[in-house]
């Protein structure tokens, strides 16, 4: 990874737009998603199924920063009652993918796991997301299990 990308919680970012700037990097990087359709989330939509999500708190949430621009995100969802973690979405910006940005997220989360005595992490992976699948399952060492199969019609 670049020397020059620090990673650092959301929490601890000062920029007083850094709001604006994460939604900008989570639309951006979610049409990246093999399985992505349709159009994105306007700002408040966005932030209800993000930040404002049960389990989500500021400090769950690790930006990889050039400066004070996110370049990478992974969120992460933290429930209390049975000690496990999920990672609700993790991104990078095309023109910083790999460099080893989207594997150093993820393995300052589980380092926040960790110390949170988190028993368990789970993480969901479009099939198709090749780069995610190898960092996911061949890198962190996460398992498959049976998954969902998702459907959608269109009205």
């Amino acid at each position: 990874m670049n020397e020059a990308i620090i990673i650092t919680p959301y929490s601890e970012v000062s920029s007083p737009d850094i709001d604006q700037k994460l939604y900008e990097l989570y639309r951006e990087t979610s049409f990246d998603i093999p399985g992505f359709s349709g159009d994105y989330f306007d700002y408040a939509e966005w932030r209800k199924w993000t930040l404002d999500l049960p389990g989500s708190k500021p400090e769950y949430v690790l930006l990889a920063m050039d400066e004070e621009k996110p370049v990478g995100v992974t969120q992460l969802l933290y429930n209390e009652s049975t000690q496990s973690m999920y990672f609700e979405y993790t991104g990078v910006r095309k023109a910083y993918r790999g460099k080893g940005i989207g594997l150093a997220l993820k393995a300052k989360s589980i380092e926040l796991a960790q110390k949170l005595q988190v028993k368990v992490m789970r993480t969901n992976n479009d099939s198709l997301n090749a780069p995610m699948l190898r960092i996911n399952r061949d890198k962190m060492g996460f398992e498959p299990v049976p998954g969902d199969y998702h459907i959608v019609k269109t009205l």
